[in-house]
C-alpha cells in the first residue's frame, strides 16, 4: 500500500522550508559570500572553498524552498567560484564585476523573497553573461576533471597517492571511527564529517581523484539537508564504509610500482 501527502500538506512543508531558508541559512551564506568579495575586490586570496560551499548551499536551499531562479543563479555563482579556486580565470576584472552582480542581484532576490511570495526572476542577461564566461573558460588544467590513466603516472606519482590515501586519508577516516566509538554530541560529529569533507576535496584536487571529491561532495550535501531518517552517525559509518571501498577498489587499480 502507498500513501500520498495530502497536497495542503506538501505545501506546508514548502512553505515551512522556504521560511527556514530565507530567514536562518541564507543570510548567512550570502555574507559569507560578500566577504569573499571584498577580499577578491582588495587582491587577497578567500577561502574558496568556504565560498563554493556558501553559493552550492543558496543552491540547494532554494531548490528545496521551490525558488528555482534563485538555485539557478547561485549554480553559476558556484561554477564561477570553482574556476577561480582552480585558477582558470584570466580576466579577472570581469569575473570579478560579474561576482559583483550576482551577489547584488542574489541579495535583491532573497530581500524580495522575504517581502512577497511572488517568484522573481533573476536577471536574464547577467544569466547570460555568467554562462558564456564560465563556458569560455579552459577547463583543461581543472583538477576535478577526470583521472589520468592510471598507466601515464609514474612510479613516484602512485606512490604519493598510495601515501595519502592510505595514510593521511585513513587518519582522517579514523578520526570519525574515534567519534563513534565515543558516541560524541551531534554538533562534534557534524564538525569531524565536515573535516572529512575538506580533506577528501583538498586530497582529491591535488591528485585528480573525482571518485574522491564526488564522494565527499555528497556527504557534504547531507549534512546541508539531512534526511529525517538518517542519524549523523549512521552517516558517518556509511561514509567511511563507502569511502573505504572506494579507495581500496582505486588502489587495486593502480600499477605496481618497484
Amino acid at each position: 500500500m502507498s500513501f500520498a501527502l495530502d497536497p495542503a500538506v506538501l505545501e506546508s512543508i514548502t512553505q515551512e522550508a522556504r521560511q527556514c531558508f530565507l530567514e536562518e541559512d541564507a543570510p548567512g551564506y550570502l555574507s559569507v559570500l560578500q566577504q569573499g568579495l571584498a577580499q577578491l575586490a582588495e587582491d587577497r586570496s578567500p577561502d574558496y572553498k568556504a565560498l563554493m560551499r556558501a553559493a552550492h548551499s543558496i543552491k540547494g536551499g532554494a531548490g528545496v524552498a521551490q525558488m528555482p531562479a534563485l538555485s539557478q543563479l547561485a549554480h553559476k555563482l558556484e561554477d564561477l567560484l570553482e574556476a577561480w579556486n582552480q585558477e582558470r580565470i584570466v580576466e579577472l576584472e570581469l569575473a570579478l564585476g560579474l561576482l559583483q552582480q550576482g551577489l547584488e542581484e542574489l541579495a535583491y532576490m532573497l530581500g524580495a523573497a522575504q517581502e512577497s511570495p511572488k517568484i522573481l526572476e533573476a536577471d536574464p542577461n547577467l544569466l547570460k553573461a555568467l554562462t558564456e564566461f564560465n563556458s569560455s573558460l579552459d577547463t583543461a588544467h581543472s583538477p576535478q576533471m577526470a583521472s589520468p590513466p592510471a598507466s601515464s603516472l609514474s612510479g613516484a606519482r602512485i606512490k604519493l597517492i598510495q601515501t595519502a590515501l592510505e595514510s593521511d586519508f585513513e587518519n582522517c577516516l579514523e578520526s570519525i571511527d574515534k567519534l563513534l566509538q565515543e558516541k560524541v554530541s551531534t554538533e562534534a560529529m557534524r564538525e569531524g564529517l565536515l573535516g572529512l569533507v575538506d580533506e577528501g576535496i583538498l586530497l582529491g584536487e591535488a591528485y585528480s581523484l573525482p571518485w574522491l571529491v564526488s564522494t565527499v561532495e555528497k556527504i557534504a550535501d547531507l549534512l546541508e539537508r539531512p534526511p529525517v531518517n538518517l542519524a549523523l552517525e549512521d552517516l558517518a559509518r556509511q561514509a567511511t564504509i563507502e569511502l573505504r571501498q572506494e579507495r581500496d577498489r582505486f588502489l587495486q587499480e593502480l600499477p605496481a610500482t618497484d
